[in-house]
């Protein structure tokens, strides 16, 4: 369950990204988007499962790594023409998209119930993600809400504070020297596919739509 949850919340995840370039820029960029998606996609089977990201007394951590290299690809993409492009999008559609996070907390929790994910990466324990989703729905379900710049920076707000706890709860659940979380299992399970996707789409996605919609704010103030 969770495995074909995460599967198809990234594929529309992408899908979605394409179309947007697409969209927003034209058939030569939308080209260029999927090629890039693809070089991405053919990257992360390279690194799932990898033995080194499983042992515990490495220095600095391995998956640290794989987690700043998402940080730079989220911001690389925002700042990016791609990021130029889809900064011209309504708000109401950079906003409501964020909705698929409601899947992603729902393969969550279904990976904890399959005995994969520790209890605080859930909404039981820190995860507290599905109020974003919620919130993004109602941009959805609210077209008008997008025009209140305070609902749009209270959302962003909400998303991003969620989103850091979530990094932050995962990086403190991984087997490493600074372990916080010891109950097992620990969150190592999300490295290997295609759970991997996880981090390497949805929080990607996640996080460069924060940026994003914080550049079309500043381009409509």
């Amino acid at each position: 369950m969770a495995a074909a949850l995460i599967l198809i919340t990234a594929v529309l995840v992408a899908l979605g990204f394409v179309y947007a370039v697409l969209h927003t820029a034209g058939r030569d960029r939308a080209l260029q988007a999927l090629v890039a998606l693809g070089l991405w996609l053919a990257v992360l089977p390279a690194v799932s499962g990898e033995p080194v990201f499983y042992r515990a007394e490495l220095l600095p951590p391995p998956f640290a790594g794989f987690f700043l290299v998402l940080l730079c690809l989220a911001f690389a993409l925002s700042l990016s023409r791609f990021g130029d492009a889809l900064a011209t999008l309504p708000l109401r559609v950079l906003l409501g998209v964020q909705a698929f996070r409601l899947l992603a907390e729902w393969a969550l929790l279904a990976a904890h119930a399959e005995g994969l994910a520790p209890i605080q990466m859930t909404w039981h324990g820190n995860n507290k993600d599905m109020i974003t989703g919620i919130f993004a729905l109602g941009f959805v379900l609210l077209p008008r809400l997008a025009q209140s710049r305070a609902a749009v920076w209270a959302f962003q707000v909400v998303g991003v504070v969620n989103l850091l706890v979530i990094i932050v709860t995962a990086a403190l659940s991984m087997p490493s020297p600074f372990r916080v979380y010891t109950q097992e299992p620990s969150q190592a399970w999300v490295l290997a596919l295609p759970y991997l996707l996880l981090p390497g789409i949805l929080v990607l996605a996640a996080l460069s739509l924060h940026i994003i919609t914080f550049r079309a704010l500043r381009r409509t103030s």
